[in-house]
């Protein structure tokens, strides 16, 4: 699996550990595998502005990603204060319904066109018209 994902790097490819912490997404992949985001379980997202433990856990799985040098993208971003918090600890990326809804892909591609909001390339397209595609990029947040 390794020399697979290093060599579709090598074109330019991004790979994501879904479902981090939980299930088959485990801390002994985090050295076997090249992985250039981590996605942080909604298990611990969801009630991270209540419970110390998850806010913990999602602390550790920031910092861990820091010295991999790989993102962080939280799943099940709910509402502000799972932002603010989130935001807090570190956290690259969030998705979720407390930020924006899944919307078809040529949707979100129009809107990112017509955005001022900042550099936005010109030339996107659509390349899978399948109308059923949906995507969720205008419920991230970025740290920055």
């Amino acid at each position: 699996m390794t020399s697979l994902i290093r060599r579709v790097s090598e074109r330019g490819c991004r790979f994501a550990l879904d479902d981090f912490g939980t299930g088959y997404s485990s801390f002994a992949y985090l050295k076997e595998l090249p992985v250039d985001f981590l996605k942080i379980d909604g298990v611990f997202v969801r009630d991270l502005a209540r419970n110390p433990l998850s806010e913990a856990i999602v602390a550790s799985v920031a910092r861990i990603a820091e010295v991999m040098g790989a993102a962080t993208i939280a799943e099940h971003v709910e509402d502000d204060a799972i932002v603010s918090r989130l935001r807090a600890l570190g956290i690259d990326y969030g998705q979720g319904y407390g930020i924006g809804k899944p919307a078809p892909l040529d949707e979100v591609l129009d809107e990112l066109r017509s955005s001022d909001d900042g550099p936005v390339a010109a030339d996107l397209e659509l390349v899978d018209t399948n109308p059923n595609m949906k995507l969720d990029m205008s419920g991230y947040f970025s740290r920055n």
